[in-house]
């Protein structure tokens, strides 16, 4: 079985309950007596950005988890690191960034059994067939790793005032094939198990 956790964005803006409920999540099905391995996939960041979002991420991680390894993806390793991984957490930003990073990684995705997979923001849209793109104001295709649709920070202040949130939702919702739509919230996440 593979878990889908697709999270609202904005981990620094979580609640302390929200953020440990999270991290427990992603490791709760692992039954491993060594630690488990979680890599940081910066991709829709510039690489400028990488370092500083990764320290981020990794003390919220350990925060609330004990027994990890929290690595930061490398291009010129990424599938090997992926094969590795127990989970890939897919960090937030510039969706088309990581999208066209992505895209140059042949069957990267193809081996996610007994995995978990993180989209935060950018990496819940890059996993959803369509997403609402919060900075075009357009409906746009992710890799459709999952048959759904997503709008990531739901409802918040993201790129305010320019998004009608109830515009985006109806948009989204007829766009091409009736798929499942998810919003989540800053803070909040929602499971998928396949």
């Amino acid at each position: 079985m593979t878990k889908y956790i697709l999270h609202g964005g904005y981990l620094g803006k979580a609640t302390d309950a929200q953020n440990s409920s999270f991290c427990h999540e992603i490791i709760k099905d692992f039954k491993l007596e060594r630690p488990i391995r979680i890599l940081v996939c910066m991709f829709a960041r510039p690489i400028d950005e990488w370092q500083v979002r990764f320290e981020g991420i990794e003390q919220v991680l350990r925060q609330y988890l004990k027994n990890i390894t929290v690595d930061i993806s490398k291009p010129e390793k990424f599938i090997q690191q992926v094969e590795e991984s127990d989970v890939i957490f897919l960090e937030g930003g510039v969706t088309t960034l990581l999208k066209n990073e992505l895209n140059k990684y042949n069957w990267w995705d193809k081996n996610f059994k007994e995995k978990v997979l993180i989209g935060t923001s950018a990496g819940a849209h890059i996993i959803s067939k369509y997403y609402y793109g919060l900075s075009s104001l357009k409906i746009q295709k992710g890799l459709g790793l999952l048959d759904i649709k997503v709008i990531s920070h739901w409802d918040s202040d993201y790129n305010a005032p320019n998004i009608n949130w109830e515009k985006a939702l109806n948009e989204l919702k007829n766009y091409k094939e009736n798929l499942p739509v998810y919003t989540p919230k800053e803070g909040e996440y929602v499971i998928i198990e396949l």
